[in-house]
């Protein structure tokens, strides 16, 4: 439904501006960040997405491809280091002449504490007022970058603003049934859509998805759920199931996937919509009585 919202409000911004100069080589990072830039970009060009399938962006390496588009990039967008590890190195070395812009860096952002140790949890997207935030800046970014083309790049930001509210009035819709429902996730990267929607995440399992909790952690996990009568746990499609099945082997809780980067979603502005639908669906999958 809110693709088709989208796909109308784009329509009325196509047609309303005329085809202009070559658009700027844009790059994306993530699938969720590279969805909203294509957002604004619609009628003018199509941004690069670097971390691609069901890649992590922590250990990602960098294709032929990849590297020869960021040489020639006029302006990338990324989270930040804290979560795209991996490219910190080459966009600084790569894409030495394009503008960079860090949404870890973006203080109008809503911005949440990681719950265990310094610096802020870099998962913004999750929250689909950032996202708006986020589509905003996008725009102003391309405006100055693309002066040319900057009242497009301002109508797709505004017809995207409405459709992501429309999104988050649904997956408050979807989730309310269940928002008192304990869960645990596989590591604490959805801070923002808990917050956002009310819900009553007990735990992760590990803080750092590359590292595998020890032995003790483990043991604490298992405790909390046959003590909290915990809903579900959630793993993630980019990491092996085999440690979520071994803490709830015996415990009767049911075992949910949660994928914060669309791994095995096509890449493009409706992703970001299908994405959280698909987050907000699979929850109140799991977590249902």
């Amino acid at each position: 439904m809110f693709k088709t919202i989208f796909s109308f409000f784009l329509l009325l911004a196509v047609s309303a501006f005329p085809a202009s100069a070559k658009p700027p080589l844009v790059v994306a990072s993530i699938k969720p960040l590279q969805s909203l830039v294509a957002m604004v970009m619609e009628g003018v060009g199509s941004p690069y997405l670097l971390v691609r399938n069901n890649a992590s962006p922590h250990d990602y390496v960098l294709r032929p491809s990849d590297a020869s588009t960021l040489e020639k990039a006029d302006l990338v967008f990324w989270i930040g280091p804290r979560l795209e590890t991996a490219l910190a190195r080459p966009l600084k070395t790569l894409a030495a002449r394009a503008e960079i812009v860090a949404f870890a860096d973006v203080k109008t952002l809503i911005r949440l504490p990681l719950l265990t140790g310094d610096g802020i949890n870099m998962h913004f997207w999750l929250d689909p007022e950032n996202a708006i935030l986020m589509v905003q800046k996008i725009a102003d970014e391309l405006t100055r970058l693309d002066p040319d083309n900057g009242e497009r790049y301002r109508q797709n930001a505004l017809g995207a603003s409405a459709s992501l509210r429309d999104l988050s009035a649904e997956i408050s819709a979807i989730l309310k049934p269940v928002s008192s429902q304990k869960f645990i996730t596989f590591h604490n990267a959805y801070r923002y859509f808990e917050k956002r929607f009310s819900l009553t995440a007990l735990a992760s399992i590990t803080i750092n998805p590359q590292t595998s909790p020890g032995v003790r952690r483990i043991k604490q996990i298992q405790q909390l759920i046959a003590s909290n009568n915990v809903g579900c746990v959630f793993s993630e499609p980019q990491f092996s199931p085999r440690l979520i099945n071994a803490i709830s082997q015996g415990s009767g809780v049911k075992i949910g996937i949660l994928d914060p980067l669309g791994a095995n979603l096509e890449p493009g502005a409706g992703l970001y919509f299908q994405l959280l639908r698909d987050m907000a669906l699979a929850m109140a999958d799991c977590l249902k009585g």
